[in-house]
């Protein structure tokens, strides 16, 4: 099964608006199915970044052949999280060959990418983020928020 650093590669995947492609995804977690989309399409970026995180342009880049699965340039979009469909499928898709495991990132290249996800905190739903980083420690300004709304309603 899936787990964080493998790349999948998803045959005639269907978006939510209702298109496929063939494209590669990047686990971030095991289950749910937690997922990274990648494209090779540079000119949705602009000039070529440096390798790496790029905040500006909410991606982390993979130069060409810089990782074996990828021969082309390769972004990894980090403000859309993607939550496969659950795990028997994905077994299902898996042993059919619809979905097959490419080599994925080693322990360098996850950690990496996993500090520049965590620069994007505002766009990651909270059930997300505790499963990808573990549970966030509240801020002291939502302890004084939750403490305040207590006190409002008490009789």
């Amino acid at each position: 099964m899936p787990r964080p650093g493998d790349i999948l590669h998803y045959t005639a995947y269907r978006f939510p608006n209702g298109k496929t492609r063939n494209k590669y995804f990047v686990v971030l977690h095991r289950n749910p199915c937690l997922v990274l989309i990648t494209t090779s399409q540079d000119h949705r970026f602009g000039a070529t970044p440096r390798p790496g995180c790029d905040r500006s342009k909410g991606v982390f880049y993979l130069p060409a052949g810089s990782h074996r699965t990828f021969p082309k340039p390769t972004f990894i979009e980090l403000t859309r999280i993607f939550e496969l469909e659950d795990m028997d499928l994905i077994r299902a898709k898996l042993k059919s060959g619809r979905i097959t495991k490419k080599p994925g990132f080693d322990a360098k290249l996850l950690r990496d990418l996993l500090e520049c996800l965590a620069g994007f905190r505002e766009d990651i739903s909270d059930e997300h983020w505790d499963l990808i980083f573990g549970r966030r420690t509240p801020a002291p300004d939502d302890l004084q928020a939750l403490q305040d709304k207590f006190n409002r309603h008490r009789c």
